[in-house]
């Protein structure tokens, strides 16, 4: 069921991202220095730079001071938060067992307070994962760092070679033990440094081959990245067991490359791509299955005109088309209805290509957030929301914890002014 939340100031923004019921609820106006944070504080998430130790959970939203400085964008993953401020720097906090608080990597690490990051480029947004996280800075440049084991940060030669701040052997501590130091040797083999992410060709979609390519959003999963371009296409990278880079086939891993679609039918087909070219899989082992479009040799389109992405623990979202034709695509893994169609046959567990959902909200101003098994979008002004996908634990709104397997609408008190989702949460802007 919908529930209102009451604060005694503004809230400026929710980005909940991929946190584990960690709330962080905004700036409280411009000139605050601090931030409200609740939830899963388990390595300290949440509580760093507070007086408070790390418990299990903070119920009661705390106030997190950082120096002077003014936040101006939040993300929070799995076991840790990034931040950005005002005057462009990165601050990160919480685990750092896989480096993606930007800190060398060693087993059990944390970030006992959040700290600044010396990237000497000016951040402007920033974005989290399980165990990766991501900025864009004021040169629309997108950097990743963190776990890199599916080369979710990028290709592992191509981190190594863009990092400004430090080699693989820099971020490997120095061992305390033989046992310690053969995990933490692996352990740095599959992690990344903070590196720009060199975008692949074709991910501009303009005709000027000049034209430089920017990123405009980005949008993290489990152990894959999406980045959406200013000209309105999306790159993907890393673990593409379940499709979730959305390639027309599986695999282990994937380099940088464009989100695809299949193409439209020829005129008198009498068909529609939102409803004939949904091509699905069987079976988790992705390696050894190829997508059934590639198997055809259907030709593939990147999928373009894209203003909004997210993505979950294994799949991808976005609004694309123009104006009044913008419509939702969901691509990879739909074991609990997360794609918005019916998961309940044999061949409905994933999905290669991005495909347009059935029922979920199309025309002017669609918005949309994905959770780690779910996914909420509508158009803003409207006074309904439409959702679909895991719901064990009411994250849905719906006043029951059975998943929805296709888009269903909820009913606001108010207009729609934003979305936003976490591992297991939802949350609504009304006006």
């Amino acid at each position: 069921m919908l529930c209102k939340l009451v604060a005694n100031t503004r809230v400026v923004s929710f980005h909940p991202h991929f946190g584990r019921w960690l709330i962080p609820l905004g700036c409280a106006d411009k000139t605050s220095t601090g931030i409200f944070m609740a939830g899963d504080d388990e390595f300290g998430q949440v509580s760093a730079n507070t007086p408070k130790a790390p418990v299990s959970c903070i119920i009661d939203p705390i106030i997190l001071k950082l120096a002077s400085i003014v936040v101006n964008k939040i993300a929070c993953g799995w076991d840790h938060t990034v931040l950005t401020t005002e005057t462009g720097q990165v601050w990160c906090g919480g685990d750092n067992s896989f480096a993606q608080c930007g800190l060398p990597p060693s087993t059990g690490q944390q970030a006992s307070a959040f700290q600044p990051l010396e990237m000497g480029t000016h951040a402007v947004d920033a974005f989290a994962g399980f165990r990766h996280s991501a900025i864009i800075d004021s040169a629309h440049r997108i950097w990743l760092w963190g776990d890199n084991s599916r080369s979710q940060c990028g290709p592992r030669q191509q981190v190594a070679a863009s990092s400004t701040l430090a080699s693989s052997s820099d971020l490997t501590p120095a061992p305390t033990s033989s046992t310690r130091s053969l995990r933490t040797l692996k352990l740095a083999a599959r992690t990344a440094p903070p590196a720009v992410l060199c975008l692949p060709a074709g991910a501009c979609a303009c005709s000027n081959t000049d034209c430089p390519t920017h990123v405009a959003s980005a949008a993290l999963g489990c152990r894959h990245s999406l980045a959406l371009t200013a000209c309105g296409r999306v790159i993907s990278m890393g673990d593409n067991s379940w499709g979730q880079c959305g390639r027309g086939q599986c695999s282990r891993s994937e380099a940088p490359a464009l989100v695809c679609t299949a193409p439209a039918p020829a005129p008198g087909e009498g068909s529609s791509p939102a409803s004939a070219h949904h091509e699905f899989e069987k079976g988790r082992d992705g390696a050894a299955a190829a997508g059934a479009a590639n198997a055809s040799n259907t030709p593939l389109c990147p999928l373009s005109d894209v203003s909004w992405i997210g993505a979950g623990w294994h799949f991808g979202a976005a609004v694309a088309g123009r104006g009044g034709g913008a419509a939702v695509f969901t691509w990879g893994q739909n074991s609990m209805g997360q794609l918005g169609v019916d998961n309940r046959g044999e061949l409905h567990e994933r999905q290669a290509l991005a495909c347009a959902v059935q029922g979920a909200p199309h025309g002017e101003a669609v918005v949309l957030a994905a959770g780690s098994n779910h996914v909420l979008a509508g158009n803003l002004g409207a006074p309904r929301v439409y959702v679909w996908g895991w719901n064990e634990h009411g994250n849905l709104g719906l006043g029951h914890q059975r998943n929805a397997c296709s888009p269903t609408a909820v009913e606001l008190p108010g207009a729609l002014q934003g979305v936003s989702a976490g591992g297991a949460i939802s949350f609504l802007k009304t006006a």
